[in-house]
């Protein structure tokens, strides 16, 4: 299901009885309601064994019974139904870096409750970042008048190579001058007057394990996700686990060369790396430096600056000058994705950010590209997805469901 977390809690349950407990309540996750008998019917387990394991949920306030449900086809008694309570417990997410620190308390049921964010017009030291890290968390706290044993935990996401078994951010990719190694995880329980489970990773893998709600066929087989904009990462899940490798580095893929016939530089200090070449902000300033006078975007750049939809719409009109320039970023897609098809063979690759937005001409030539390599004479069609949900909110969505993961997979219940 995850990785191991730098968690206070550690133990995991395998007897059957606990995995029977843990498959109830992801059916509550993922179901408005249910009777006995859909549990029962879902789970194969007798109606006896899931009445039981039910009152112990209600018992324990994971679970609520909520009334009675329609009758049976036959007209026989209505049955009780139950549903995930809410309020059980709640997730804290934040996001952070030199400029802002953006904190969200989320329910049992993935919804946002609160929000507190601490920005700033500079960008901040490490320390400073910290204490707006541990001021966002006491301010969420506070706003929702939470005592720490209602947490599910808490999630902190950033940019940069982290290595969450130990709970260090090895490279702060936009706020170079914090240094390297930093013990954020260390330093945030230092600081804090409370204890509770602890999550910290790069905010693409939480972004990424977004993408499991609500596509159940998800937890069996393998996909990667693609996070796309100024920065790009992504993520690797498999059968529902989110791959976190042993040095922080899985999903990195804005670092992967793409390109080896240019001087691009990229902010790691390599050149031809994926993230360089498909930035939209380089794109944009191609197109307002190139542009000819028989281009559409020509004559937008007259009045004003160009935006990414502007080079979309043109292209998907049959803008040449604007196919040519995304011709560039389509190709550097279909070597990144077929460089990845061969370390983990996924069955679905996902594209979210700006380019999940690009429209027609886009899509049909990535699939052109990457399905048309060959190898051997095994087919190469490629499953290729679009997610337009907005970043901030999948990252804090995705990290708070997998913080809600980690605490059923280790919570005797």
């Amino acid at each position: 299901m995850t990785g191991t977390p730098a968690n206070e809690t550690t133990f995991k349950p395998k007897t059957l009885r606990h995995s029977n407990y843990r498959t109830i309540i992801n059916l509550f996750r993922n179901a408005n309601e249910l009777s006995i008998r859909n549990i029962s019917d879902l789970t194969r387990l007798s109606k006896t064994s899931a009445t039981k394991i039910v009152n112990l949920l209600v018992e324990k306030n994971i679970v609520l019974p909520i009334g009675k449900g329609s009758s049976t086809d036959e007209g026989g008694k209505k049955p009780e139904m139950y549903s995930l309570n809410p309020d059980y417990h709640y997730c804290l997410s934040l996001t952070f870096d030199g400029f802002s620190c953006i904190g969200r308390i989320l329910n049992a049921n993935l919804k946002v409750v609160h929000s507190y964010s601490l920005d700033s017009n500079y960008r901040r030291n490490y320390k400073e970042a910290l204490d707006a890290i541990i001021r966002t968390i006491n301010e969420l706290m506070k706003l929702s008048n939470l005592a720490p044993e209602m947490l599910f935990g808490i999630t902190l996401s950033c940019s940069g190579v982290v290595d969450v078994h130990q709970g260090l951010l090895l490279e702060p990719i936009r706020d170079t001058h914090w240094g390297h190694n930093i013990p954020v995880m260390d330093d945030v329980k230092r600081l804090l007057p409370f204890k509770t489970n602890f999550y910290l990773d790069n905010l693409c893998r939480f972004s990424g394990y977004f993408e499991l709600i609500g596509h159940p066929t998800r937890n069996e087989y393998t996909f990667i996700v693609i996070s796309t904009g100024d920065t790009t990462g992504g993520c690797i899940i498999q059968q529902g686990n989110l791959v976190q490798g042993n040095h922080g580095l899985v999903g990195e893929f804005g670092h992967v060369r793409t390109d080896y016939n240019t001087s691009r530089k990229c902010s790691c200090g390599n050149v031809g790396c994926f993230e360089a070449m498909v930035s939209s902000s380089e794109l944009i300033s191609e197109a307002e430096r190139n542009a000819p006078a028989t281009s559409s975007l020509y004559a937008i750049f007259r009045h004003r600056h160009l935006e990414m939809g502007d080079i979309f719409d043109a292209a998907n009109e049959g803008d040449p000058f604007s196919r040519t320039i995304l011709d560039n970023v389509i190709h550097q897609f279909a070597v990144l994705i077929n460089n990845v098809r061969f370390i983990c063979d996924p069955k679905e690759i996902i594209i979210q950010g700006i380019y999940a937005f690009a429209g027609s001409y886009f899509e049909a030539e990535l699939h052109r590209q990457v399905s048309s390599s060959t190898f051997y004479s095994i087919s190469t069609e490629a499953n290729i997805s679009l997610s337009r949900d907005n970043i901030l909110d999948t990252i804090h969505i995705g990290a708070s469901k997998y913080n809600i993961d980690c605490y059923f997979e280790s919570e005797i219940i």
